[in-house]
């Protein structure tokens, strides 16, 4: 299935921890993240092709190990910023 960028929703593998990394979000379809609850079995098994097993043993370990300072909050709104301020959809 294709969406239009507008109709996606980010979606978590490791929910409520990791959150502003990059590494646990992808698009979802607001089905898929919403009432299927992520559809995990098929995010993980996605997941795991594009990152590699060591990749994913590095983001387990992460979402139990990282918390966010308020100054890590705004380097990352911060950093986000700048990445949208050079797409032009955002212009």
């Amino acid at each position: 299935m294709t969406f239009h960028w507008k109709r996606l929703q980010a979606g978590h593998y490791f929910h409520n921890k990791l959150d502003f990394d990059r590494r646990n979000l992808r698009p979802q379809c607001p089905r898929c993240n919403k009432w299927l609850r992520g559809n995990l079995a098929v995010y993980g098994v996605r997941l795991t092709k594009e990152l590699g097993v060591k990749g994913m043993d590095q983001l387990m370990k992460d979402a139990n190990t990282v918390t966010y300072s308020t100054m890590d909050l705004h380097k990352i709104i911060d950093e986000c910023k700048e990445e949208l301020s050079h797409n032009p959809l955002y212009e």
